[in-house]
């Protein structure tokens, strides 16, 4: 597969490339966040993954976000995808005031 299953502190259980076999092979209940950004840098999808029976739908949703295919982080728990968020917007701010 062209994808990582991680277990680390953060709780990451889903990072790479995402494709359609990937999404589909994910747990339900899990938090996403797109690698791809908007203009002003927060990630085009951030939320929960639907559950299978939408998966499909929500397969389609992503390639007409520019998502599919992107690099991705699948976390265990929204407090995870935020605390991993935070993290990255906190280490953003300290390179531009540097």
């Amino acid at each position: 597969m062209s994808f990582h299953l991680l277990f680390g502190d953060d709780r990451t259980i889903f990072q790479g490339a995402l494709t359609k076999k990937a999404l589909l092979s994910l747990p339900d209940e899990r938090f996403m966040m797109s690698g791809v950004c908007n203009s002003v840098g927060d990630p085009l999808l951030y939320g929960a993954i639907p559950n299978q029976e939408r998966r499909q739908a929500f397969w389609l949703e992503l390639k007409a976000l520019g998502v599919a295919g992107r690099n991705c982080h699948v976390f265990a728990t929204s407090k995870n995808v935020d605390r991993f968020w935070n993290s990255l917007r906190s280490a953003t701010h300290r390179g531009r005031s540097a």
